[in-house]
């Protein structure tokens, strides 16, 4: 997909953001997938509790992180 940028054309993917979740907990795990669900930004996420980073990184297909 492109989309006219600053009087060009580009590729929307390089118009993506990245972003970093920091925590894994609830609203943690409630932000990453509602950043993949909408599609718009690649996601990674960190955290200091394996057992929640291990439910995160067996559902979801962010990169996830332990500290």
């Amino acid at each position: 997909m492109t989309m006219a940028c600053g009087g060009g054309l580009r590729s929307i993917r390089t118009l993506m953001h990245s972003i970093l979740i920091i925590g894994c907990g609830s609203i943690g795990g409630r932000h990453l997938r509602g950043f993949q669900h909408a599609g718009r930004c690649a996601v990674s996420a960190c955290g200091t509790n394996p057992a929640l980073l291990a439910a995160l990184k067996s559902a979801e297909t962010a990169a996830v992180i332990s500290l």
